[in-house]
């Protein structure tokens, strides 16, 4: 009996001194977390600050320092959470709203910036900018098989706008260009505007178009099919005729298309989720004087023992006809969905993209998964893209692959991260298998290009 009641003592003591480990009062954390802070020791004070918070513990002082706890330790989205919470419960500390500012000029956030500059008298703030980042991009795509497909080259010029404390805007210019295709070249070019108008702290509602305007210059010639036949000699020494006979197919002219992509949406961004939904149409306006010409070639060899070959070529039944010039409007959806990881200094984000168009020859849906890390200011991002015969406006409607070629995999590596204060510096490497639409050849290519963005 007397070892049952040791027993029963014994566990209620450690139950009790497990309770008293993990439950803090509010003076302990208070004392801690101050001296923590005044320290810089910021690792301490969110240890001892989440087991406060755990214990039921929520007042402006403590999510102050625990907001600057996760700034220091470069966890922006735990930073905006206690200091967001700070300031709702006192509105009248620029000390919090100073930190949650500074935390948005960190992460990018112009519209937490504006909506918290206004509440911070003691500093001249000017979130507000009409020229708030200028981003020059170029690059190269390397063509596999130069006989089927010549290299790729494109610039762009894109520039943000910050106009009021609720809207943001994007524009961009890009020009493509590819020569010396088996088919012929195309150059074309690119207007993408697009704009974030903010609904509340965790909504926003997105608008955006981009036209191109694509001009081809097709010259292209093909054999459709392909026979031969032999007419043996009747006698010794007569002649022997070896014929081939092939049907020829040539396409010629200009191919113009100018087109449309609008899209309007939304975006939630809560913590590490993040989530955005959009829909809108394809309108391709098509002008052109391309050409088809049909004919069958007939080459002969006569041939003889006694006399050297003889050859001849006969061209019959020639026709032509013009290239039809329908017009296009299709339907596009999408939508985006992520989640940062709250481990690795919130380092891990893992998403995909969907794509749905309302394409006649293609009505599957597209699956654009991605992973992002971020590793001491600098930002790694790694996706996979694939699409049948279909138009795709990738990150809501900014790249635009308005191409009816079959993308069979798609691999894009890029990089980018600080130069100063105000710059960062960019690479990319994509790898890339197609088959093009016109001609049907498949082949690969891989692309190199760079960036580099100022920030006002």
């Amino acid at each position: 009996m007397f070892n049952y009641l040791t027993l029963l003592v014994v566990f209620l003591f450690s139950t009790l001194l497990a309770v008293g480990q993990t439950t803090l009062g509010y003076k302990t954390v208070d004392r801690l977390t101050y001296q923590y802070f005044i320290n810089s020791e910021w690792d301490s004070l969110v240890s001892i600050g989440n087991r406060g918070i755990e214990s039921g513990l929520d007042y402006h002082y403590l999510n102050v320092r625990m907001g600057i706890a996760y700034t220091k330790l470069s966890e922006p989205i735990m930073a905006e959470k206690y200091l967001q919470k700070a300031v709702d419960q006192n509105k009248g500390s620029e000390f919090a709203q100073l930190n949650l500012y500074s935390n948005a000029l960190n992460t990018g956030n112009y519209f937490l910036l504006a909506e918290t500059a206004k509440s911070i008298q003691s500093v001249e703030l000017k979130p507000t900018k009409w020229l708030s980042s200028v981003t020059i991009e170029g690059g190269i795509k390397l063509s596999a098989n130069t006989d089927s497909a010549g290299n790729l080259n494109y610039f762009s010029v894109g520039i943000g706008h910050f106009p009021a404390k609720r809207i943001a805007l994007y524009q961009s210019y890009t020009y493509v260009t590819q020569q010396n295709n088996s088919w012929g070249n195309f150059n074309q070019h690119q207007y993408y505007l697009g704009s974030s108008i903010k609904i509340n702290r965790y909504w926003q509602f997105n608008i955006a178009a981009h036209a191109s305007a694509y001009n081809a210059n097709v010259s292209y010639l093909y054999n459709d099919s392909i026979y031969t036949k032999r007419k043996p000699p009747h006698f010794p020494g007569d002649f022997a005729i070896d014929s081939t006979f092939t049907h020829q197919i040539s396409y010629k002219g200009d191919f113009i298309q100018n087109s449309i992509v609008g899209l309007a949406g939304i975006s939630k961004y809560s913590g590490f989720f993040r989530f955005s939904f959009f829909t809108g149409f394809n309108q391709e306006y098509r002008t052109t004087n391309l050409n088809k010409y049909e004919w069958d070639k007939i080459e002969l060899v006569t041939k003889s023992p006694m006399t050297q070959d003889q050859n001849n070529t006969i061209t019959k039944d020639t026709t032509i006809e013009p290239v039809e010039r329908n017009n296009v409007s299709q339907f596009i959806a999408g939508a985006m969905f992520s989640y940062t990881f709250p481990f690795l200094k919130e380092g891990l984000t893992l998403g995909s993209n969907f794509y749905q168009t309302g394409s006649i020859k293609q009505n599957k849906l597209v699956i654009s998964p991605f992973v992002q890390l971020k590793l001491r200011k600098k930002n790694l991002y790694v996706s996979y893209f694939q699409k049948g015969e279909s138009i795709v406006a990738e990150n809501f409607g900014m790249v635009l692959i308005n191409t009816y070629d079959v993308i069979h995999g798609r691999i894009n590596a890029s990089i980018d991260f600080p130069l100063g204060e105000k710059t960062r510096l960019g690479f990319l490497y994509q790898w890339e298998d197609k088959t093009d639409n016109f001609t049907q050849l498949r082949y690969q290519s891989t692309m190199i290009s760079s960036s580099f963005k100022i920030i006002f």
